[in-house]
């Protein structure tokens, strides 16, 4: 009872607009036009979030594979670094141990304990990561219309010639279903990649000051590898602004100006 007055509370408003919309819809003969949008939109958030869940689930458990104490017991480079911070801690006036970097008996006699810290980074992470399936699957749902034009492209030819741009050769249906999806896709990819880069690049990190990290080529061809896509889709990213220029306003007139196809498709 208390569950269902909690639910009728949060989501009773938005349940009572979306029947006034359901009313409207039906009186008017539209109302396939309304389930038609929002099984778009509740179908491309499951779609988001699972896309987005199993990159960043894949690499977290990539990472946990690759990453291994070193075998000589010597902690790793982070470990080193901790060391280092140890003893300049130790040697300054006042001065306690930062026990492993995540605290220890500071001047001001406050005490941290590794194992803590390291428990609280993972729960950081697990958080991180629920907000980042979050976002991309709310942001793949509210982009429907952008999706529903590309999946239902059609060629702009209304006098039944192909209607080509003078510049880039494509056909004018290009601009207005395809390329907004391009932009969406390399928009979520660009998101999705540099999240699953701050995630995996702290795991290690974790594993480092709880263990110790052995830097082997793995983890290494791991964080190079998640870089390099980053950088690939910034890349596109480039290519797709050229094309953009096709429907600019930042010259004289609407489209791409002289020096937009001297200079700024070579830039």
């Amino acid at each position: 009872m208390l569950l269902a007055l909690f639910v009728l509370f949060v989501f009773g408003r938005g349940l009572l607009d979306l029947w006034t919309d359901v009313l409207w819809y039906r009186s008017v003969g539209f109302e396939q036009v309304l389930w038609t949008r929002l099984g778009a939109q509740l179908g491309l958030f499951v779609v988001g979030g699972v896309v987005a869940l199993a990159a960043l689930l894949g690499n977290l458990w990539l990472a946990g594979r690759l990453a291994v104490p070193p075998a000589d017991g010597s902690g790793g480079v982070v470990r080193g670094w901790i060391n280092r911070l140890n003893e300049a801690a130790t040697d300054r006036p006042g001065g306690g141990s930062w026990r492993g970097g995540l605290g220890g008996t500071s001047a001001r006699g406050l005490d941290f304990d590794l194992p803590d810290g390291v428990r609280i980074g993972r729960l950081v992470l697990i958080g991180f990561a629920i907000l980042v399936v979050l976002a991309a699957a709310a942001a793949i749902s509210g982009a429907w219309e952008t999706i529903l034009l590309w999946q239902n492209r059609v060629p702009f030819s209304p006098s039944g010639a192909p209607v080509t741009d003078p510049i880039f050769h494509r056909d004018i249906g290009f601009f207005l279903f395809e390329l907004p999806f391009l932009r969406l896709v390399q928009s979520f990819l660009v998101g999705l990649l540099v999240a699953t880069l701050l995630l995996v690049v702290a795991r290690y990190f974790l594993s480092a000051m709880a263990e110790g990290l052995d830097l082997t080529s793995g983890v290494r061809l791991h964080v190079g590898v998640l870089a390099g896509l980053v950088l690939l889709a910034i890349a596109w990213g480039y290519q797709l602004d050229k094309l953009e220029l096709a429907y600019s306003g930042r010259g004289v007139g609407i489209g791409v100006s002289y020096t937009d196809a001297n200079a700024q498709f070579f830039a």
